[in-house]
């Protein structure tokens, strides 16, 4: 609960920017193209949202990294097929 707290600015923005991403993907879902780069987009956010929360924690390391780089990859082959 501290955890949240203490990056309680840092949350907030992060689901800002997913909140309008699922506002683009309904305004673009006819286009794969304009909906596959927002799919890249909110795993660039997802990336860079997980790297600031570890290190402001100063838990990051590579099997951090590693994990969530996988992950976003994971979410973005199986949203691909769906939009596809």
């Amino acid at each position: 609960m501290r955890a949240i707290k203490k990056h309680a600015i840092l949350n907030s923005i992060f689901i800002s920017g997913f909140i309008l991403l699922i506002l683009f993907l309904m305004f673009y879902r006819h286009s794969f193209v304009s909906t596959f780069s927002l799919l890249i987009t909110a795993a660039l956010i997802y990336l860079i949202w997980a790297y600031l929360y570890h290190h402001f924690d100063k838990s990051l390391n590579s099997m951090i990294i590693l994990e969530y780089v996988l992950t976003a990859l994971l979410v973005i082959i199986i949203l691909t097929g769906f939009i596809t």
